[in-house]
Parts: structure tokens; C-alpha cells; sequence
């Protein structure tokens, strides 16, 4: 996993001339234990702004959110290029809005 912005475009030229999918694996120190990028602290990402995810136009990017509220990460991640974005269902209030978000 990507400790930053910077390291993120790093691998995504590692992987580019054989990875036609990069799946993101993101957890927000809340929704469970664990912290990556672009968690700097428990429960606060850094700023999405302007986001480009890398070679978007060849890889597909997909991201699981493991956070206590995807719908705000998933909607920037969509922005920035991903083609899939994958939520828990304990994440939402209920089913409707889990159906209703993405």
C-alpha cells in the first residue's frame, strides 16, 4: 500500500507494463485497526484535491474502502479515476443508503 501521493504514481509505474487492475486497499484507523494512505491520522485523510489516479486511461483502478464513512473517499475516488469502488455494508446506516451512495 502507498504511504503518500507520491509513492502511489511510483508504483503504479512499477505495475503499469503488466497490471491492467491496481486495487487500492484503504482503511481509515477507525472502521478497523489498521492505517493507509491517505489516513494520516485515525479518521482524517489528506486532501483528495485535485487527485489523479496514474495511467487511469490503461489501468483500472478499484478501491476497497475500509472506513466508518465511504461514501465521501468513494465519490473523490471515482473523481480521480477509479472504476470500481467496493464498501462494507456495516459502514452505512442501512441498505438504502449502502444502494443509494455509488
Amino acid at each position: 500500500m502507498p504511504k503518500s501521493r507520491e509513492e502511489l504514481h511510483a508504483l503504479a509505474d512499477v505495475v503499469k507494463p503488466f497490471a491492467k487492475t491496481v486495487q487500492l486497499d484503504i482503511v481509515d484507523g477507525v472502521f478497523d485497526d489498521d492505517l493507509t494512505w491517505p489516513y494520516t491520522v485515525a479518521g482524517t485523510a489528506e486532501d483528495f484535491s485535485g487527485l489523479i489516479l496514474p495511467y487511469s486511461d490503461t489501468i483500472s483502478w478499484e478501491a476497497d474502502l475500509m472506513v466508518k464513512e465511504p461514501k465521501k473517499l468513494g465519490l473523490k475516488l471515482i473523481q480521480a479515476g477509479a472504476r470500481r469502488v467496493i464498501a462494507h455494508r456495516e459502514a452505512f446506516k442501512d441498505i438504502d443508503e449502502a444502494r443509494e451512495t455509488f
